[in-house]
């Protein structure tokens, strides 16, 4: 009977990738999708779709996330750090035209398809290697950038949007997801638009102790 229990609960281990065994082969939910580490080396399938709920700017985030999103907002609009969301969730299909136009206006600019898909990549992910296909990531605008049109750039960083987020983001669960000299570790450029929730525990240690979440995930280990 416990020889069955664990080969059923291994099938649905990797079926769902929602459960977990402990050595005695006892099944646990585990909340481990605020951890779910998406980059070059961890991909989602193409398929893959969480439920989504629109925020504001007709953007859509993961449904379990939208109250702290709230929080997070209205916290920054009393602040005086009006947020607009920039993008969230984008889909496999979704990521492939961003890397594409991308390439495409490097190449415009003189470099060949190969120079210009290096570039691109450093800071824009491949297809299932970006973290907008969980919904649990935004890259954020201010107003101004947002009515005037704008792509994100590292000028955010000095707005008082950006400012204000890179301070408290984390007391409702959201990290700056690519650091200023981590690299090596998150494999992509510092991005100072771009923030993920990991859940306000996570967040805190990751903030206070300067990880990314790949650090942060690799200790839990």
């Amino acid at each position: 009977m416990k020889k069955l229990l664990v080969v059923i609960s291994s099938i649905v281990l990797a079926i769902t990738g929602t459960f977990w065994l402990t050595a005695t082969g006892t099944v646990h939910a585990a909340s481990n999708w605020k951890l779910k580490v998406v980059n070059v080396n961890h991909h989602l399938s193409a398929t893959y779709v969480p439920d989504l709920k629109t925020v504001d700017n007709n953007q859509q985030l993961d449904t379990r996330v939208i109250k702290s999103y709230e929080q997070l907002t209205a916290a920054a609009q009393k602040a005086g750090a009006t947020l607009v969301a920039g993008s969230g969730y984008r889909s496999y299909e979704h990521q492939k035209e961003v890397l594409a136009r991308n390439i495409q206006q490097r190449e415009a600019k003189g470099m060949t398809y190969a120079q210009a898909k290096k570039d691109a990549l450093k800071t824009v992910n491949s297809p299932g290697s970006s973290e907008h296909q969980t919904g649990l990531a935004m890259d954020f605008l201010t107003p101004s950038e947002a009515q005037a049109g704008s792509d994100v750039t590292q000028a955010f960083a000095k707005t008082k949007q950006g400012k204000w987020l890179a301070k408290n983001s984390w007391k409702y669960g959201w990290i700056l997801r690519y650091p200023k000299g981590k690299k090596s570790s998150t494999h992509i450029s510092y991005e100072s638009w771009h923030f993920r929730y990991v859940g306000k525990r996570a967040a805190s240690y990751i903030y206070h102790h300067h990880l990314t979440l790949e650090q942060y995930v690799a200790q839990q280990k």
